[in-house]
């Protein structure tokens, strides 16, 4: 699978996905503006159904780029909103 250097390379892109979604999800709580590294604008999000935002925010995390990591990415951050929104 290539080693080291290439997990560490490939992982990259999803550690920082889960550091931008965990910054995201914080700043939504508290009311705060979005971090400016995912390009959304909180008043874009206003009047829009739970599912668009969430859509929204995959998107912004983790852009479609054709890669088997981006997608797993993708679909993992989708499937965790998705559960977090079901339970509350």
């Amino acid at each position: 699978m290539g080693g080291a250097a290439n997990t560490a390379r490939r992982l990259r892109g999803s550690s920082r996905s889960a550091g931008v979604l965990h910054t995201t999800l914080t700043s939504l709580a508290q009311g705060t503006s979005l971090p400016p590294e995912i390009g959304i604008d909180a008043q874009a999000l206003a009047g829009l159904s739970p599912e668009q935002v969430l859509d929204a925010i995959v998107n912004a995390i983790r852009p479609i780029d054709g890669t088997q990591d981006s997608e797993a990415t993708r679909d993992s951050a989708a499937r965790a909103l998705s559960e977090i929104m079901a339970e509350n």
